[in-house]
């Protein structure tokens, strides 16, 4: 995301391959900085929006099952080395803020994100 890529910029934490020989990533290392997580942020930014979209409370299994799953892709990557634990953590607040103010901007009359979410929401 766009978001998650300026701060990453911002912040220019090296991956761990690039703080260790030691490392051997099962994937290749991207080649930009490792903090917050994208995989992290777009993972939670996903569910919550689909939470919000079709109308799953945060009690139900749907819930459970699509937040387990976020964060299993986010631990995948520190599994496969390319992330810390810091990373995803941070990723995750990042991409369920996101989620709020889209959620938030959802809201808003006549904006075309207003539209965009009805169209959404008469597919789901």
């Amino acid at each position: 995301s766009v978001a998650g890529q300026q701060f990453k910029h911002a912040f220019r934490v090296l991956r761990p391959a690039d703080r260790s020989p030691l490392i051997q990533p099962m994937l290749a290392t991207p080649g930009h900085s490792s903090y917050p997580a994208g995989h992290a942020a777009q993972s939670h930014l996903l569910k919550d929006v689909l939470v919000n979209l079709l109308g799953i409370g945060a009690a139900s299994e749907r819930y459970g099952q699509l937040d387990r799953l976020a964060d299993r892709i986010a631990e995948n990557r520190i599994v496969a080395g390319l992330h810390y634990p810091i990373d995803n953590k941070e990723g995750k607040f990042l991409g369920e803020e996101l989620a709020k103010f889209f959620v938030a901007q959802s809201a808003v009359a006549n904006s075309p994100l207003a539209w965009l979410w009805k169209q959404a929401r008469n597919e789901t």
